[in-house]
């Protein structure tokens, strides 16, 4: 009876460890290396995934100024730090509202304060769009690719909206943020940022390989 209550109180830890950061503010870094001590049929050691969920503060953000970079969404912000690359599902979801006429508007994850795009990181500046000849000197095919791009021909639409990416990060002290622009009004509600993190083996680290930087 006593090895049965262990068994569980085990159980419930472990539970605590892979959630117990939700509510954790986005500035403070969680440390997400611990002992490795499961094996996969291969033999190699690793660590189960971990969850970290957050949502936005406040309910909804107004935004009204263009620009040609992005900003963060209040809330939607997370720092993890590991010693090991770690693989990372990022998923934001929530709504959008504007009530601009003919105007863009444009959702992406940011890490480490520079635009995931297609597995690569790149400036928030206007550099961005001079650094891929597929982008052809054009913000618009740099922010549009791989990302969620609105854009409404009447004013007074909601858009609900998901968001995925994945990301194989190297090992240190590393931030994700969900950030928005727009050619004119975009109001952001109720949204989330939800992030699994894998520690995986080394037999699949070569299926998809670190971000890169990608800089002028």
């Amino acid at each position: 009876m006593l090895f049965f209550i262990l068994i569980i109180g085990v159980f419930v830890h472990d539970g605590i460890q892979a959630f117990g950061n939700t509510t954790q503010s986005g500035s403070d870094i969680i440390y997400l290396d611990k002992p490795l001590n499961n094996r996969n049929r291969n033999g190699y050691a690793y660590s189960t995934p971990q969850f970290f969920l957050r949502t936005q503060t406040p309910v909804s953000f107004y935004f009204t100024t263009a620009m040609v970079g992005f900003v963060k969404v209040p809330g939607l912000s997370l720092a993890l730090h590991h010693s090991r690359a770690r693989l990372y599902e990022i998923r934001f979801q929530g709504s959008l509202y504007t009530t601009a006429l003919a105007k863009r508007s444009y959702i992406r994850i940011m890490i480490d304060d520079a635009i995931l795009i297609s597995n690569k990181l790149y400036p928030n500046t206007e550099e961005r769009k001079r650094l891929d000849p597929s982008f052809e000197n054009n913000l618009l095919n740099s922010d549009m690719q791989g990302g969620i791009y609105l854009y409404s021909s009447s004013s007074n639409i909601v858009f609900p909206c998901v968001k995925f990416e994945t990301a194989y990060i190297p090992a240190g002290t590393h931030s994700i943020d969900v950030v928005i622009r727009t050619e004119d009004t975009i109001i952001v509600h109720g949204s989330e940022l939800f992030v699994k993190v894998f520690d995986i083996d080394e037999s699949s680290q070569s299926s998809l390989p670190l971000v890169q930087t990608v800089s002028g």
